[in-house]
């Protein structure tokens, strides 16, 4: 994995005036503390957001206070790379930050209606790389999953930039469970081999 650090903090809106689903965006509750060599998926050092990792590297997660602290932040996530393999990735390498969403705080989405709204996910990330990442929102869907995925680029490396991606309103799935099953997952993938 040639990704050595990012650190993130993000909201979560259907629209103006519309309560953030993200539930903290800002990395303020941080219960587990740091996440050492961590080679495997598991929650991260900041509560609700989860590292899945897919390959032979292993990473550490901790609260930072490196924040876009002008914009009223005093926290971020960082995610560390302890090793990689080299730089190199295989095809079904992967590392991302996750949060999953309940379906109970998701009902003014109206997926799966004529109805349905778009979302619109606007986060700050940091890293010491420039390039083009890739952030998704996965929806599962009567056993399957639906996947909405843009990319954004880091332009310049040590500087908080802030991203906002506009995703499509879903009217061609299921609705989601009014219920505290999982009903939407929001990914920033930060590696990805060619199957991904």
């Amino acid at each position: 994995m040639p990704l050595t650090k990012v650190q993130s903090r993000g909201t979560l809106n259907v629209g103006a005036g519309s309560p953030n689903l993200i539930i903290n965006g800002n990395c303020a509750v941080s219960q587990r503390g740091t996440q050492s060599n961590q080679s495997n998926d598991h929650y991260s050092a900041i509560d609700r957001f989860e590292i899945q990792v897919g390959s032979s590297g292993a990473v550490t997660s901790t609260q930072s206070s490196t924040a876009p602290t002008d914009q009223g932040f005093s926290n971020s996530l960082k995610v560390d790379v302890v090793t990689n393999n080299g730089g190199s990735e295989d095809a079904s390498d992967y590392l991302l930050i996750m949060q999953k969403i309940e379906g109970l705080n998701l009902q003014q989405l109206k997926y799966g209606t004529s109805s349905a709204v778009p979302l619109a996910c606007s986060f700050y990330v940091r890293s010491n790389l420039t390039g083009t990442f890739q952030f998704q929102i996965e929806v599962p869907d009567s056993g399957s999953y639906k996947y909405y995925g843009k990319t954004y680029t880091i332009d310049s490396a040590n500087t908080w930039e802030k991203k906002t991606i506009n995703i499509v309103a879903n009217t061609n799935s299921s609705a989601i469970p009014d219920d505290n099953t999982e009903g939407l997952r929001v990914q920033w993938q930060l590696v990805g081999g060619s199957n991904y």
